[in-house]
């Protein structure tokens, strides 16, 4: 079932990236984009699996019954239509990416954009790097904490504007509330940190929009660049009555001035 589901993906023009769903569907529809412009088809993609299960530093016992379940593995997770973050990474050694620069510029209802990023590497073929891929978020999480001068008193402000987002369904009793407010301080606090939690954390952020972008070195010397944006629901008091953001005319211009032409996916 996988492999045929695989099949299709790699044998249509655009990879399914329109079949990916939820908060880690935007790293399928950005891994999907990956393979559309490294131009991998079923030819290309086997040879990378040969390559994958076959390559020492995996940890993959070489008996045929453990290389099959290895394969048959990796073809799920890669043909799911929503990717955690570690399978990210995974699919990312998948195509022999030595190291990659995953970027992040957010848009806000008020305000010019703000870009962070973190470097992820995966080490030479010889000198093999462990790579935690929870704390790589909550690490680019807490610099952008950093970047943007956020205090103890702008931290617990974001924490009320949120908490009162109807868009965040918070119940609307002190009890509730105090309850969300302390389990989004622990979420938000841990030293890992999932895909999932990393949105919730832009949510957090009052980000409107965000590129993600990755920029890729691979083992062949060869570099690409890609990424997919995702923009949040926007918040009902700030819409005008055509259901556009309420900007005044230097923020729309920044924001004009900024755009870049990519996927467009709507977190509700």
């Amino acid at each position: 079932m996988a492999s045929q589901q695989l099949g299709h993906i790699l044998k249509s023009s655009d990879k399914d990236v329109h079949r990916t769903a939820g908060p880690n569907g935007i790293l399928a529809n950005l891994y999907r984009k990956m393979l559309v412009e490294l131009n991998v088809g079923p030819g290309r993609f086997s040879d990378f699996l040969r390559e994958y299960v076959t390559d020492p530093r995996h940890g993959i016992a070489q008996t045929q019954k453990d290389l099959t379940t290895a394969r048959g593995n990796l073809m799920k997770e890669l043909s799911r239509s929503g990717m955690t973050f570690k399978v990210f990474l995974k699919g990312m050694r998948f195509l022999q990416v030595r190291k990659f620069d995953f970027c992040v510029r957010c848009h806000y209802y008020t305000g010019s954009p703000s870009i962070h990023q973190a470097l992820i590497d995966f080490g030479s073929r010889r000198d093999h790097q462990v790579v935690s891929p929870n704390g790589i978020l909550a690490d680019l999480f807490r610099q952008m904490l950093v970047d943007l001068d956020i205090g103890p008193g702008r931290f617990s402000d974001l924490l009320d504007d949120y908490v009162n987002d109807p868009r965040n369904g918070v119940p609307r009793t002190p009890k509730d509330f105090t309850t969300a407010r302390g389990n989004l301080t622990k979420e938000l606090s841990r030293d890992g940190m999932t895909f999932k939690v990393f949105l919730k954390g832009l949510r957090f952020l009052q980000v409107i929009k965000v590129e993600f972008s990755v920029r890729c070195h691979y083992y062949s010397g060869r570099v690409s660049i890609h990424g997919t944006t995702v923009e949040f629901a926007k918040r009902p008091e700030l819409l005008d009555e055509s259901g556009e953001p309420v900007r005044n005319e230097e923020e729309t211009a920044s924001l004009l001035s900024n755009a870049v032409p990519q996927s467009l996916i709507a977190l509700a």
